[in-house]
């Protein structure tokens, strides 16, 4: 089941990059650099991380916000996928 969301977070976070990119992508991978390969300036970083709150219903904490954690497109799945799983885990714990 964890296999199954991680593909679709995978998916969708891909979308979202690619919506915010300044390149026509066809094929993007979670190799590809943020900035040079996918041409994000730093506003267009901004609208990205919005998108990806808005997307996923979660809050990325200012501190997180370091070229390290998004410097790929696996890095933004990572940060994505730990945030959604901590989110569901909190929610969980709440219902018991």
């Amino acid at each position: 089941m964890e296999k199954i969301l991680s593909s679709k977070l995978r998916c969708r976070v891909m979308d979202i990059i690619k919506a915010n990119s300044q390149y026509d992508i066809d094929n993007i991978n979670e190799s590809l650099n943020i900035r040079t390969d996918l041409g994000i300036d730093s506003i267009q970083m901004m609208s990205l991380v919005m998108d990806l709150e808005k997307e996923f219903e979660i809050e990325i904490e200012p501190e997180l916000l370091t070229y390290e954690n998004f410097s790929t497109v696996e890095h933004i799945i990572r940060i994505i996928f730990t945030k959604k799983l901590s989110l569901s885990e909190a929610e969980n714990e709440e219902n018991l």
